[in-house]
Order: structure tokens, then C-alpha cells, then sequence
């Protein structure tokens, strides 16, 4: 059978000082309220920041595609960033 198309993604260089909870808000400020189920965003024990990236299970393959493209490159409104934004 042919394989199904994701529906979690992975965003990467998020600032290290960006909560779990700032991470949703902002995917629901550019858009995404109501199309993700699940978000993961792991915290360094040491600096209680998180470590720069985190999974997001949207509800529909064509959100997930819809983050694939409209998040790559992106800057967060929040905190200082570095790199632009990457998502696989």
C-alpha cells in the first residue's frame, strides 16, 4: 500500500528561551490554531531552556505541508534567533 504523507513535523532553531507554551502560541498566531494535536518541544535540564527544536502532529497531512512551507525560514517573533528556521 501506498505509504501515507506525515503529518508530524520537525522545527528546528527555535531560540533556546522560546517556553512550549510561547511555541503554541505563536503557531497559532501565523495560522495553525486548530490543525495540531501534539507538540514536543525536549528542555536541556541544565539551562531549563528548550534544545532548539520540537515535533508538531498536525491533525491533516495538508497542514503539516502547509507548516513545511510556510515555516521554512521563518523568524520567531520572541527572543533572539540565529539560524532561520528548518522544517522536515
Amino acid at each position: 500500500s501506498p505509504e501515507a504523507p506525515p503529518t508530524t513535523m520537525m522545527i528546528r532553531h527555535i531560540p533556546n528561551r522560546y517556553t512550549q507554551k510561547e511555541l503554541i502560541h505563536e503557531l497559532e498566531s501565523v495560522g495553525f490554531a486548530g490543525t495540531f494535536d501534539f507538540v514536543y518541544s525536549p528542555i536541556d535540564t541544565g539551562s531549563m531552556g528548550n534544545v532548539g527544536y520540537a515535533f508538531v502532529n498536525f491533525v491533516g497531512c495538508s497542514s503539516a505541508q502547509r507548516c513545511l512551507e510556510e515555516l521554512a525560514g521563518y523568524t520567531f517573533k520572541k527572543h533572539q534567533q540565529k539560524a532561520r528556521t528548518k522544517v522536515a
